[in-house]
């Protein structure tokens, strides 16, 4: 018998992170889905890719939008510790 896939998805919806009391917007209405497998994230200076991987793993808390991960062992909303 073959063994089970434990991979899950990561699940992003509608991100959202501005800075400088909103003035200035380094993530706006991002959304996503990630299976397993190897992903890069591209894009020039300012564009928001430190943004989101300090929102992904909470260290920063998103002004909307959520981020979820399905399967793999657990299923619901990340919430910051």
């Amino acid at each position: 018998m073959g063994q089970q896939n434990e991979t899950g998805v990561l699940h992003v919806q509608d991100l959202s992170k501005a800075y400088l009391k909103g003035t200035v917007r380094a993530l706006q209405n991002f959304s996503a889905s990630f299976g397993s497998g190897v992903y890069g994230i591209l894009g020039p200076n300012g564009a928001g890719k430190s943004t989101l991987f300090k929102l992904l793993t909470g260290t920063l808390i998103p002004d909307a939008g959520q981020v979820a991960w399905e399967g793999g062992g657990h299923s619901g909303r990340f919430t910051r510790l």
